[in-house]
């Protein structure tokens, strides 16, 4: 990015051009597969990267945004984008929002899932909670502790909240703590209406 910059946006302009070329074809053949009749490509879109999270807010709208950009319009029908972000990428999440139209983040960590909710508002839906080593190593003590300071951080304030091991769940974990994770989901996270 840095050291040869006409490289990396030649590299980043093939791979997006391919990228769109390989999501069309696929969906044409799973609509050919399904019987279902070839139909626009615009709908709901969904993004992962588990990268920008290294990158600060003005590198990522320089290095990234403009071919993230080119997905969004080939793609999106502007309802808004769902994304899955590793790591805490949240120093991105208020231009996602406002760029990309972002309605709901699958977080990483470490993420703060409060300050995160008073940022985005009551509409994003937010998903996240305890990070994979917690939930693989445990005890299902600060499991239990972890969903409760995760609930009661603010970010539950709207209801649009889904608790998930951030990110994923590491290969062996016990089910002894899938089942903390889950008994403490229903003890501090229920949403009151």
């Amino acid at each position: 990015m840095y050291e040869n910059p006409k490289y990396f946006h030649h590299l980043m302009d093939f791979i997006t051009r391919n990228l769109i070329a390989r999501i069309k074809a696929h969906r044409e053949w799973s609509w050919e597969q399904q019987g279902i009749a070839p139909k626009d490509h615009h709908g709901e879109f969904y993004y992962a990267d588990d990268s920008i999270a290294m990158l600060s807010p003005s590198e990522f709208q320089q290095f990234v945004a403009p071919y993230m950009k080119r997905l969004y319009d080939e793609f999106s029908d502007g309802r808004g984008i769902n994304i899955h972000l590793c790591g805490n990428a949240t120093h991105h999440f208020p231009y996602l929002k406002e760029e990309f139209h972002a309605k709901s983040f699958d977080t990483g960590f470490p993420v703060d899932h409060g300050r995160l909710r008073r940022e985005l508002g009551p509409e994003v839906q937010i998903s996240g909670g305890p990070t994979i080593m917690l939930v693989k190593e445990g005890p299902p003590e600060e499991i239990d502790a972890e969903v409760r300071r995760i609930c009661e951080s603010g970010v539950m304030d709207g209801g649009k909240f889904i608790l998930i091991a951030a990110n994923n769940l590491a290969p062996c974990t016990p089910v002894e703590h899938i089942e903390a994770l889950y008994e403490a989901g229903k003890k501090y996270g229920v949403i009151k209406r």
